[in-house]
C-alpha cells in the first residue's frame, strides 16, 4: 500500500475522498460523515508497508486525501457515473462513510456504513469471444458461482471471473443476473441454439444474458490466442512481507525473460456472497536470452476485501501498473488455487520425480513446485498417495475436469490452506508466467559417443549426420493458441548452448497438382471424444487434417451417450461451411450399439438417412453417388435371432432404400471375421467391400507386412464391380485399462518406423487400395491419434497429456501426396521427424493404476527418426550420454538409435560439406524410474 496507490485506487472508482489507515488499508467516499473529527497528525504516522518513507494513517486514525476545501464532491463523483444507481448497508465502527477495504494481507474487514453508490460497468480488461448458448443443468457448466449481480451485463461477469481467479477463462451469464466462472466446460454441457440464451440483462436491456437454464458462454481471448499470458496476483503491493504471503504463495526456480504489466478497473455490485476478492490482471511475455533467462512475475495489484451483514456489496478495484525486465534468474511464484477433487482421469496429468517425503508441508510444497517449474508447467498439485502417508506432486498445463475429478472442494479437504492433499484430493497451486504452453520442455547435458545402429536410405545419392545428445540447455519459448475447447498447438524454441532454430511453417516438399485414381484418405474420428466441440474447434480440425490431404473423417458412433448425433451434425455442417470439400461418413461402432434385436435395425438406418442427404456426406469414390458408410466390428450382430444377413441387409441397404428420398449405400465395414467363411456371404447381399481393422499393426513380435492381412481379404474383393478395399494406417497402440474400466492393458508392435513402413506398403499396393484409413485421428485411449489432443479424453490423460502426435499428422501429409499420385513428392527443404517411449520396456513403475502392459517385449527402447534431405551430409544425433553421427544421402533416411540413456531431450545436427545446415532440439526424455507405465509416444519435427 502506498497513499498514490490508495488514491489512484478511489478515483477509479468514482470516489471524491481516499483515506489510508494502519499502513495497509485503504477507504473510498464521496463525504466524510458528520461524525468525523479532525485529529492530530502524529496519530497517522504507520508507514506505509508499499513505502516506508511515508505514512499511511495510524491505528483507528485515517489519513484523509481529496479536494481542495471547497470545491464540490458531487461534481467530481458525477463524472464517473452511471445511470444505474445502486444502495448498500454495511456496518462500520470507523470515523468515516466507507466503502471498502482494500486490505493487502487479506485480513477482513468488520466495518460498517450506509451509503449510496454509482456503479459504472466496466469493459473488461482483456477481450473475451462470445461461444454461444450452452445447456446447463444442476451439475453445473462452470463450477465456480452463481454470483448474482444486480446490475449485470457479460461484462461485469467476464471481469468478475478473472478478478477471482487468472484461471478462470470462462464466463457464463444465465438468468439475466447470473454469473459463473470456470476453467473449463462441465461433460454435461451441450451447445444450443443462441436464440435460447434470450433473457435480458440486468444491467442493459440491449445485451442478454442466458436464460434459465441456459448459459451465455464467453472465452478470454488471451487463453485462446496467447503469447502473452493473462495473470492474477494476490500480491498486495511490492512490499509485501514475506509472512503475508506464505500462506498461499510458494516459490520455484526456473529460466526465462518476461515483461509483464497490469491494469484492471473493477466496478459492481454483487450480491449473495459475505465476501469479495478482486485482484488486479494482467499480460506476461517472455522472450528468450542467452543461454539461461530469467522468469519475473513484476505485476502487482491490490486485492479489496470487504465483508458485509447484508449480504450486499460494492465492490470497485484497480491495480496499479508495473513493468519490469531482466535477465538474471529469478523465483518463479506459485500462487495456491485451491483443493480439488481428483481421481483416475487425473486433474493435473503429469508425474515427476516422486518427492523425497518430509514431515514439513512447506518443504514438500517447494519441491513440488521446483519440479513443476522445472519442467515448465504451470500448475503443481500435491496429492497423498495413500491413506497410510506419503505425497505425490503432479504438473500440467491446465485444471482438467471430468465427470469424476476437477470440482472444487473447500480447503479442508486437503489438509486446510496450508495442506498437501487427501487421497483422491489434490493442492493446486499456479505459476501465471509459466503458462505458455510448454509443459513437460526440459534442458539437457552430457555428451558422449556410440556407433551407429541401422540405417535405412533411400532416394538419390548423397549423405547425413544424426546425432542425439543431451549437450543443449536453455529454456522452451513458443506462442500457442488454445481454442474454445482448451486445445492448445503452436510453436516452439529451444535456446541454449546450441543453436536454436525457428520452425520452418512452409511446405518441405512440393506436390503433384492433381490426384489420380480417384483415391481418397481417410481419418477415423471418435464422435465419443468431441463433447464440448463447437463449430469453430470442428472448422479448426478440418482445416487441419485437409491441408494434409486427408479428405473425410469416419465418425465413430455409439448408441450411448445420446449427444453423439450433435456433435456428428455439427461435423457434418462445419465440413460444408469450411469449403475445402471435406466429407464426413458414419462409421457404426458396434461394440456400443445394440444389435440383438430386429428393432435396432432402424436405429442404423434411421441415422443414414438422416445424414446421407447432407451436402457433406461421403460418396463412392468410384461415382456411383451411393453413400459410404462402414462400422467398427459387427459380424456378430444376431438382430434377434435372424442372423448378420439379413439383418445387416435391412439395416444398410433395404431401410434407405425405403426412404423418403431413397439412398443407396456403399458398405465398407470393418468385420473381425474369418473373409473366407463370411465374406463370400456378405459380399452377396450386403458388403461392398472389406476393411481390414487389424492390417493397421502387426499382430505379433515382427514388423507390419503387406501379406496376410491384406492379401487375405483382397482375395474375395472384385473390383470390377465396383467392391472397395480400405486399407489400416495406424502409428501406434498403447492403452492402459484395469480391470475396473475397460480392462485394456497392452501394446502392438510400433517399431521399424511403423507409419511410414505402412505408408510404403500401401503406396506399393495402390492400384489394390482404393482409400486408406487413418486410425486414428483422436482414439486418446489407443495412443494411435494423429490430431491434437483434445479435452475429452477417455480417463487417458495419464499417458496422452503431453505427447503431442502432430508431428505424424504432417509426416502422413508427404505419403498421402504419393498414395494419390504414386509419385512420392520431391523433398525441397530438410526435415527431420523423430519419436520414442518415456522409459524402457522391462522398466517397472509404482503404476497405482494397472500393472505393465501384455506385449511390452515386443518393442524396443530405440529412438526413431526419419530425415528428409535435400542432398547429401551427415546428421549428429546426441541424447543423454550417447552420440550418433551417420552420413546421408539425399530423399529419405531412416536412422535408429538406442534410447536406453537417461536423457531430458535430443538434439540433431544437421551439416554439409563441414557447414552446419541447422540444430534442431526437442524434449523427447527417457528414464528407468517410471512412475507410471506409459507406452505411448513423444513425436516431434523440425527445424
Amino acid at each position: 500500500m502506498t497513499t498514490a496507490t490508495c488514491q489512484e485506487f478511489c478515483e477509479i472508482g468514482g470516489y471524491v475522498y481516499a483515506g489510508t489507515e494502519n499502513g495497509d488499508e485503504c477507504y473510498c467516499a464521496n463525504s466524510i460523515a458528520s461524525s468525523a473529527s479532525l485529529a492530530t497528525d502524529n496519530g497517522c504516522t504507520t508507514p506505509c508497508d508499499g513505502d516506508s518513507t511515508s505514512n499511511c494513517g495510524g491505528g483507528w486514525r485515517l489519513s484523509v486525501y481529496g479536494p481542495p476545501t471547497g470545491s464540490s464532491s458531487s461534481s467530481s463523483s458525477q463524472s464517473h457515473a452511471s445511470t444505474t444507481t445502486q444502495s448498500h448497508t454495511t456496518t462500520t465502527t470507523s470515523s468515516t462513510t466507507s466503502i471498502g477495504v482494500i486490505n493487502i494481507n487479506s485480513i477482513s474487514s468488520t466495518r460498517t456504513a450506509t451509503s449510496t453508490t454509482t456503479s459504472t460497468s466496466p469493459s473488461p480488461s482483456v477481450a473475451w469471444t462470445s461461444l454461444g448458448c450452452y445447456t446447463d443443468t444442476s451439475v453445473r457448466d462452470l463450477s465456480a458461482g452463481p454470483f448474482d449481480i444486480t446490475n449485470m451485463t457479460p461484462a461485469l461477469c467476464q471481469t468478475h471471473c478473472l478478478s477471482l481467479s487468472s484461471s478462470y477463462i470462462f464466463a457464463g451469464v444465465e438468468y439475466g443476473f447470473q454469473c459463473y466462472c470456470g476453467t473449463a466446460l462441465a461433460v454435461t454441457s451441450v451447445k444450443a441454439s443462441d436464440a435460447l440464451c434470450s433473457e435480458a440483462c440486468a444491467g442493459s436491456s440491449t445485451s442478454t444474458c442466458g436464460a434459465a437454464y441456459m448459459l451465455g458462454l464467453y472465452e478470454e481471448n488471451s487463453a485462446m490466442t496467447s503469447t502473452s499470458t493473462s495473470m492474477s496476483s494476490q500480491i498486495s503491493s511490492t512490499g509485501a512481507s514475506s509472512s503475508s504471503r506464505s500462506s498461499s504463495m510458494t516459490s520455484a526456480t526456473s529460466s526465462a525473460t518476461a515483461t509483464s504489466s497490469s491494469s484492471v478497473n473493477t466496478s459492481s455490485t454483487i450480491s449473495g456472497m459475505g465476501t469479495s476478492s478482486v485482484s488486479g490482471t494482467g499480460t506476461s511475455t517472455t522472450s528468450p536470452s542467452s543461454g539461461t533467462g530469467t522468469k519475473i512475475s513484476s505485476s502487482t495489484s491490490t486485492t479489496m476485501t470487504s465483508s458485509s451483514t447484508s449480504g450486499i456489496i460494492t465492490s470497485s478495484t484497480t491495480s496499479a501498473t508495473s513493468s519490469t525486465s531482466s535477465s538474471s534468474t529469478s523465483t518463479a511464484v506459485y500462487t495456491r488455487i485451491g483443493c480439488f477433487q481428483d481421481s483416475y482421469t487425473r486433474v493435473l496429468p503429469t508425474s515427476p520425480t516422486p518427492l523425497v517425503q518430509s514431515t514439513s508441508n512447506a518443504t514438500l510444497i517447494t519441491s513440488c513446485t521446483a519440479s513443476c517449474a522445472a519442467i515448465s508447467c504451470a500448475y503443481a498439485g500435491l496429492e497423498s498417495k495413500s491413506s497410510t502417508g506419503g505425497t505425490t506432486c503432479w504438473c500440467g498445463d491446465a485444471i482438467y475436469m471430468s465427470a469424476t475429478s476437477g470440482t472444487q472442494l473447500a480447503d479442508s479437504a486437503c489438509g486446510g490452506p496450508g495442506g498437501t492433499g487427501r487421497s483422491f484430493t489434490i493442492m493446486v497451486y499456479y505459476d501465471a508466467v509459466l503458462d505458455i504452453g510448454s509443459c513437460g520442455a526440459l534442458a539437457s547435458s552430457g555428451s558422449s559417443t556410440v556407433a551407429s545402429t541401422s540405417i535405412t536410405s533411400s532416394g538419390q545419392t548423397g549423405s547425413a549426420t544424426i546425432t542425439t545428445s543431451g549437450t543443449a540447455t536453455g529454456t522452451m519459448t513458443g506462442s500457442f493458441t488454445r481454442s474454445s475447447t482448451g486445445l492448445s498447438t503452436g510453436t516452439s524454441t529451444s535456446t541454449g548452448s546450441s543453436t536454436s532454430v525457428t520452425p520452418n511453417t512452409s511446405s518441405w516438399y512440393s506436390t503433384a497438382a492433381t490426384a489420380s485414381n480417384n483415391k481418397l484418405v481417410l481419418a477415423h474420428f471418435m464422435v465419443g471424444n468431441a463433447y464440448s466441440y463447437t463449430s469453430a474447434q470442428w472448422a479448426t480440425e478440418i482445416n487441419m487434417a485437409s491441408v494434409n490431404g486427408i479428405d473425410a473423417f469416419a465418425l465413430n458412433m455409439g448408441q450411448s451417450p445420446d449427444w453423439q448425433p450433435a456433435r456428428m451434425q455439427d461435423a457434418y455442417d462445419a465440413a460444408l461451411a469450411s469449403g475445402t470439400g471435406f466429407k464426413m461418413f458414419i462409421s457404426f461402432d458396434m461394440t456400443a450399439i445394440d444389435c440383438s434385436t430386429w428393432a435396432q435395425t432402424a436405429y442404423v438406418t434411421n441415422l443414414i438417412t438422416r445424414f446421407g442427404t447432407h451436402g457433406a456426406q461421403l460418396k463412392d469414390p468410384n461415382g456411383t453417388g451411393a453413400v459410404m458408410v462402414s462400422t467398427f466390428a459387427g459380424e456378430l450382430c444376431t438382430w434377434g435371432g435372424s442372423g448378420a444377413i439379413p439383418g445387416w441387409t435391412q439395416a444398410v441397404k433395404t431401410g434407405p432404400a425405403a426412404f423418403t428420398t431413397p439412398i443407396t449405400t456403399k458398405f465398407v465395414p470393418s468385420f473381425f471375421s474369418d473373409p473366407a467363411s463370411t465374406y463370400p456371404g456378405f459380399m452377396a447381399n450386403f458388403m461392398d467391400g472389406a476393411f481390414p481393422w487389424n492390417s493397421g499393426w502387426p499382430m505379433g513380435d515382427y514388423d507390419v507386412s503387406w501379406t496376410t492381412p491384406d492379401t487375405y481379404p483382397l482375395q474375395y474383393i472384385n473390383e470390377g464391380t465396383g467392391q472397395l478395399y480400405m486399407a489400416a494406417v495406424s502409428p501406434w497402440f498403447f492403452t492402459h485399462y484395469n480391470a475396473s474400466t475397460w480392462n485394456k492393458n497392452w501394446i502392438y508392435r510400433g517399431d521399424d518406423w511403423l507409419l511410414v513402413s505402412r505408408w510404403e506398403e500401401v503406396i506399393a499396393n495402390r492400384n489394390s487400395v482404393s482409400m486408406a484409413e487413418i486410425i486414428t485421428w483422436n482414439d486418446y485411449g489407443e495412443s494411435s491419434y494423429i490430431g491434437p489432443i483434445g479435452l475429452d479424453q477417455p480417463n487417458s490423460q495419464t499417458w496422452v497429456n503431453g505427447f503431442d502426435h502432430t508431428a505424424w499428422l504432417t509426416l502422413s501429409g508427404y505419403y498421402i501426396n504419393g498414395y494419390k499420385t504414386g509419385v512420392l513428392p520431391t523433398i525441397t527443404a530438410d526435415k527431420i521427424f523423430a519419436w520414442a517411449r518415456p522409459h524402457g520396456a522391462a522398466d517397472s513403475a509404482q503404476d497405482p493404476w494397472c500393472g505393465q502392459p501384455t506385449n511390452a517385449a515386443w518393442t524396443q527402447d530405440v529412438l526413431w527418426t526419419i530425415l528428409f534431405s535435400t542432398a547429401p551430409g551427415q546428421l549428429t544425433l546426441t541424447q543423454g550420454s550417447q552420440t550418433m553421427t551417420t552420413s546421408v544421402t539425399a530423399g529419405i533416411n531412416k536412422v535408429q538409435m538406442p534410447s536406453g540413456v537417461t536423457s531430458i531431450g535430443i538434439t540433431a545436427v544437421l551439416t554439409r560439406n563441414s557447414q552446419q545446415v541447422w540444430t534442431w532440439s526437442a524434449p523427447i526424455t527417457f528414464t528407468h524410474n517410471p512412475y507410471w507405465y506409459n507406452f505411448n509416444a513423444f513425436v516431434f519435427s523440425g527445424p
